[in-house]
């Protein structure tokens, strides 16, 4: 089956984010075993975003990750910045969403893609892992988005967007 060139992320952009400046939260993209591993969604959706006329904040708590995402931005000839930040702590979602709102000069998009998976099943899970997971997946998204509301300018859009692998585990 052959997939179009929308499916695949090869096709031109259109410019319908010309002169918007969008803050990727979760914008890297994990190390993987696997030989060629997929691109991962944030690093997707800053590089499309950009692909599309945006100007790009990848912000993620690994740099090289970020700095990754941040080249294919500057590939499509966009502005990127790397903003690190890890967003389990209160204290980085509000930062996050300043540092970007400086460097860009203010933000009219947010994606939300950051989440993590820990543990398996009830029986496999710690409190540790299940605060973190709690932190990450909910809290942090409430907060970057209380935080980005007063700098957002009008007509901007909130996306927010959780994808976790069900992890393989044995009778739980």
């Amino acid at each position: 089956m052959t997939l179009p060139a929308e499916a695949t992320g090869s096709a031109p952009g259109r410019g319908r984010l010309t002169g918007r400046r969008v803050l990727v939260v979760g914008a890297g993209t994990r190390p993987s075993p696997e030989p060629d591993p997929p691109i991962g969604n944030g690093r997707a959706i800053a590089a499309l975003a950009a692909r599309e006329g945006a100007a790009v904040a990848c912000a993620d708590r690994d740099a090289d990750a970020a700095q990754a995402t941040a080249a294919l931005v500057r590939d499509e000839d966009q502005t990127a910045v790397v903003v690190l930040a890890d967003v389990a702590s209160p204290d980085a979602c509000a930062s996050v969403v300043a540092e970007s709102a400086a460097a860009l000069g203010g933000i009219d998009g947010l994606v939300l893609k950051v989440g993590v998976g820990l543990g398996r099943g009830m029986a496999g899970t710690t409190t540790a892992q299940w605060d973190e997971t709690f932190a990450v997946n909910t809290r942090a998204h409430f907060l970057v988005a209380a935080a980005a509301l007063p700098v957002l300018d009008p007509g901007s859009a909130i996306v927010r967007r959780i994808q976790l692998r069900q992890r393989a585990s044995a009778g739980t």
